[in-house]
């Protein structure tokens, strides 16, 4: 005879069938809208692209409110974006004016000094103008490169040395003299904050090696200078000076209130580096080593002029 169906099968079928067709009205009004919706997001995170929502597509009410405070949240976020890029570029664009100033005011300084440098009549006088002029044109040139560099932010050390120093040594060490000069400068990037002390150190403890070094005996007379990062990590950074002669300059103590200038300023550099000075004599040699740490944004150390 006929096979009979168990009487559990038609409402079954029916069940799927309608099953079915509430999880393709859900697909269809609820689900590939969330879908467009989350691609969109997607697209806009990575590359701040706003697409626009699918077309003849029917939505409910409740997700094309979900899309209009979407792009109303986009649309925010992209002026709130422009207004900060606009705000930085005018800070960058002040911070650089500044600079110039700055640099311009140094120089200017440096020449009226050239004027009482010519004026002077004892060679005494005219060193210590000489020297402090030294001094402010080296301020201008890190001040100079401060507001050609595109990072604000930090500047690279070694190329601020290797431009300080490197004519120093020519006029220091003066013409006709066999000297042979060594410098190896890393690229080390540190905040203004420190890269103005750092330059004023080594121009004083450059100045000072060249003008007390001498030849060793069966040889010419040597110079090295060089900054490096740490080996470990990169977080400190050390600065060494090392000439063929007897001692560059004594560091002064709480006792030696004879100190030179020069001396008192090394010392006073290397407080607001946050490093430690450090002399290794030797028969024929003499170095003068600054080992600091590289400051951070919110740690950075003050610079007191």
């Amino acid at each position: 005879g006929a096979v009979q169906l168990p009487g559990l099968i038609v409402p079954f079928v029916m069940w799927l069938a309608s099953l079915g067709v509430a999880m393709f009205a859900i697909h269809r009004l609820v689900l590939r809208h969330l879908f467009a919706l989350r691609r969109r997001m997607r697209r806009f995170a990575i590359d701040r692209r706003l697409t626009s929502p699918p077309k003849n597509m029917v939505i409910a009410a409740e997700l094309a409110e979900l899309d209009t405070a979407f792009d109303n949240l986009a649309s925010t976020v992209l002026q709130d974006e422009a207004e900060t890029e606009d705000a930085l570029r005018e800070k960058n664009i002040l911070l650089k004016e500044i600079h110039h100033r700055v640099k311009n005011n140094l120089q200017m300084i440096s020449s009226i000094m050239n004027m009482n440098l010519r004026k002077a009549r004892s060679d005494e006088t005219r060193q210590a103008i000489s020297r402090l002029q030294a001094r402010v044109l080296n301020l201008a040139a890190v001040h100079r490169q401060l507001y050609m560099a595109d990072n604000l932010t930090r500047a690279d050390a070694g190329a601020r040395l290797r431009a300080g120093t490197g004519p120093l040594t020519d006029v220091l060490v003066g013409a006709g003299k066999k000297v042979r000069v060594t410098q190896d400068f890393d690229e080390v990037h540190l905040l203004p904050d420190q890269l103005l002390p750092l330059s004023l150190l080594a121009a004083e403890v450059v100045a000072n090696a060249a003008k007390h070094m001498r030849a060793p005996d069966g040889g010419p007379a040597w110079l090295s200078v060089s900054l490096s990062a740490h080996e470990s990590d990169g977080s400190r950074v050390i600065f060494r000076c090392a000439n063929s002669k007897g001692p560059i300059t004594v560091l002064p103590t709480s006792a030696d209130s004879q100190a030179g200038l020069g001396t008192q300023l090394i010392s006073a550099f290397a407080r607001q580096l946050g490093g430690q000075i450090d002399v290794d004599e030797r028969d024929g040699s003499y170095a003068i080593t600054c080992d600091f740490p590289i400051a951070g944004d919110r740690n950075a150390a003050q610079v007191d002029y």
